[in-house]
């Protein structure tokens, strides 16, 4: 473990995966996490700070970095707003991901990513900033994944393809190549999509369709 140190926001089941993670990575220490509506004065071993207001004070005191800890299985919207929040207010994240992972040497990745275990993306892909991916899912090569997506277990996306900002991959969901899905799309679960779909459309099914 290196001496750099890590505060984790939210304290809820995310943040608990991604305690389990960091642990695994082995190159950070915890120092505690925030969250806006616990009384808790302890999660999962580790002290709670307060809400977020208190990273201001504390950043006087102390040198640390900080690592997404809220999820966004229903909606990317909230997670998106406190990423850039602290971002605006000078905080950086660390990327939180599993070592048993398979990431191609020649793909980007961004800032505050989470990645579980047995997650693949490969060659010259690209990951933006607040992106989760989780449980076995795979991103094609040459493949796009824009800031403050959630791709979800076993999900997975072809070569050549985009996945626009704030959109949700369901669990199961299978993205064939050369797609482009737009900001805020909902894939749901098991669906297979077979052409590109629009910015705030819902699509489901096998083929894909809008759900109205």
């Amino acid at each position: 473990m290196n001496n750099e140190k890590v505060i984790i926001i939210g304290c809820g089941d995310q943040a608990e995966v991604i305690i389990d993670i960091i642990q695994a990575q082995g190159r950070n220490q915890i120092i505690g996490v925030t969250t806006k509506d616990s009384d808790n004065k302890d999660f999962f071993g580790y002290p709670v700070l307060g809400n977020d207001s208190i990273l201001t004070e504390l950043k006087n005191k102390h040198q640390f970095k900080l690592a997404m800890g809220v999820g966004g299985y229903k909606s990317n919207m909230q997670r998106k707003k406190i990423f850039n929040q602290l971002k605006n207010e000078g905080f950086d994240f660390i990327n939180v991901i599993h070592p048993f992972t398979s990431i191609s040497s020649s793909a980007e990745l961004g800032e505050g990513i989470t990645i579980y275990p047995g997650a693949v993306i490969n060659s010259s892909a690209v990951v933006g900033d607040n992106v989760i991916l989780a449980l076995n899912s795979s991103i094609g090569h040459h493949t796009h994944i824009k800031s403050h997506v959630l791709v979800s277990a076993a999900a997975s996306i072809g070569a050549n393809s985009v996945v626009g900002e704030e959109s949700l991959v369901a669990m199961g969901a299978r993205i064939i190549s050369g797609v482009n899905i737009g900001t805020n799309v909902t894939i749901g679960a098991g669906a297979v999509v077979v052409k590109s779909v629009e910015s705030n459309k819902t699509v489901f099914g096998i083929p894909a369709k809008e759900r109205k």
